[in-house]
């Protein structure tokens, strides 16, 4: 599994209900197996690619600019809690 940081073009949206409209919708795609929301951006856990995660949010919100990147904790720097770290560094389904 690969964990993946999602961000989007917040600047079309000041109210945050669309990005509680991505978290709802990230909920529906069944090879999201996991995500953990922090302020700004989305960590996600799956087994899809970027352009497949990029196609569903696309096809869902087509006026939405996303970015999603793969993260790999040797290649990674920022100040986070532990369990952020945790997240990135184990990338495991919510079931685990």
């Amino acid at each position: 599994m690969i964990c993946y940081l999602l961000t989007w073009d917040r600047l079309k949206n000041t109210t945050g209900e669309r990005r509680q409209e991505i978290l709802d919708f990230l909920d529906t795609i069944p090879e999201i197996v996991n995500w953990r929301a922090t302020t700004g951006i989305i960590l996600l856990v799956s087994e899809l690619t970027a352009d497949e995660i990029i196609d569903k949010l696309h096809e869902k919100f087509p006026k939405l600019g996303f970015i999603v990147a793969p993260v790999n904790i040797d290649d990674v720097q920022g100040i986070a809690n532990k369990e952020t770290w945790d997240f990135i560094r184990y990338p495991k389904s919510a079931n685990d």
